[in-house]
């Protein structure tokens, strides 16, 4: 795959994709979520590749949609198109549903998408620092990437609308009390932890693993391709509405929005 944006390798068994826009706090652009999802189909695919690893350059993981694309949108009317919502849906579900094991290696902010990019991996591996946030909110959005999906399965209704609805972080310690973070470690030593957890699983039962997988998506997933055609209808209306206007301004102008 030539794109310079999501760098690919693969050796020993494991597949590490890696998220290279660290200029735009490798915020995903409407293009990353098909590269993404073709990138996952590729490695499942791969009979070389057991294990994948999801993580990426510079200082965070995810700064989740890209806020300059918002803009072009609302100025151009098109605003976020029901298809691309969708294809955020099919980049989750072929992590979720991948045979083969995901791992996130999560450093600095995982916000938004990158939150739901993260959420829909296995294991999640996150640096002492490491902050996850819903962000939809705060863009006058309700949400995509199947976070809410994930997230409500996870952490239960309350706790979702607490920081989905309030924007409340998920800081390293909490990540861990909730069960979302396999595991904690010093910010440098991430990928590192995120490798050997990799080389463990590459050696183990991998076809164990693909039933394992595919038979706790029956029982988790059983309606996502249904949410995430909610997902879709409510965040286009959403994009076309003054919260959202106001939101995109407020952020691109380092201030507060006045919803």
């Amino acid at each position: 795959m030539e794109n310079q944006e999501l760098l690919i390798n693969i050796e020993n068994s494991i597949a590490t994709l890696t998220i290279n826009r660290p200029k735009y706090g490798n915020a995903l652009s409407k293009d990353n979520y098909r590269a993404i999802m073709e990138a996952m189909k590729s490695f499942e695919d791969n009979e070389e590749v057991r294990v994948i690893i999801i993580t990426s350059t510079g200082d965070n993981f995810s700064a989740g949609g890209d806020v300059t694309q918002f803009k072009v949108a609302i100025e151009t009317k098109t605003h976020i198109p029901y298809d691309t919502v969708r294809e955020t849906g099919y980049m989750i579900e072929a992590i979720i549903k991948n045979k083969k094991p995901v791992i996130a290696a999560v450093e600095g902010f995982a916000v938004g998408a990158g939150f739901g990019l993260a959420m829909a991996c296995d294991f999640i591996i996150v640096g002492e620092s490491s902050r996850l946030i819903p962000g939809f909110s705060n863009m006058g959005l309700p949400g995509d990437t199947g976070l809410i999906y994930r997230l409500y399965r996870a952490i239960g209704s309350f706790r979702t609308r607490r920081h989905l609805m309030l924007n409340e972080t998920i800081n390293a310690p909490l990540a861990k009390e909730y069960g979302l973070a396999y595991d904690v470690v010093p910010d440098q030593t991430v990928y590192p932890t995120a490798l050997k957890l990799a080389q463990k699983l590459a050696q183990g039962p991998y076809i164990a693993y693909a039933y394992q997988k595919e038979m706790m998506a029956t029982i988790e997933y059983p309606a996502l391709d249904e949410f995430n055609q909610l997902e879709a209808k409510y965040m286009h209306e959403a994009s076309k509405q003054a919260n959202h206007f106001e939101a995109v301004e407020a952020f691109l102008n380092k201030r507060q929005p006045n919803f």
